[in-house]
């Protein structure tokens, strides 16, 4: 995974945004017949991003 993407993500999620997280690969990808290896990137991230976004949701109820 991205750390750069990560950081961002946590960061987004420490000032109390959500994350929309979207997913997709680029023209130059698709013609390098990538698009498996950036799917399988892209799913790790998506779960990464739901999981923080659970124990977001999680941190406030117990604040709450």
């Amino acid at each position: 995974m991205s750390k750069l993407i990560i950081f961002k993500i946590k960061s987004a999620l420490k000032s109390g945004l959500k994350v929309i997280f979207c997913v997709g690969e680029t023209l130059k990808e698709k013609k390098k017949k990538l698009v498996k290896k950036i799917k399988k990137e892209e799913a790790s991230l998506a779960q990464f991003v739901h999981k923080m976004n659970q124990l977001q949701k999680e941190k406030k109820a117990l604040e709450a």
